[in-house]
């Protein structure tokens, strides 16, 4: 996956990740990633049909979540 703009990042950084997919029930999908450059991880827990969308995020360098 590659993201192209995020609000966290100077104009214009590319970055890039690989999202690890599974697929929990009918249109209930668990997604996670860690990103290369930070070593920040991001979980979803996705209902597309529904319109849900629940994420938790670790960034590192503040040693926060969110």
């Amino acid at each position: 996956m590659t993201v192209v703009e995020d609000a966290n990042y100077a104009a214009r950084t590319v970055n890039h990740f690989k999202p690890q997919i599974t697929h929990l029930q009918d249109t209930l999908y668990l997604i996670t990633w860690v990103e290369e450059d930070t070593g920040n991880t991001v979980t979803h827990i996705d209902a597309f049909v529904r319109g849900i969308s629940y994420t938790n995020i670790t960034d590192l360098a503040p040693k926060s979540f969110w």
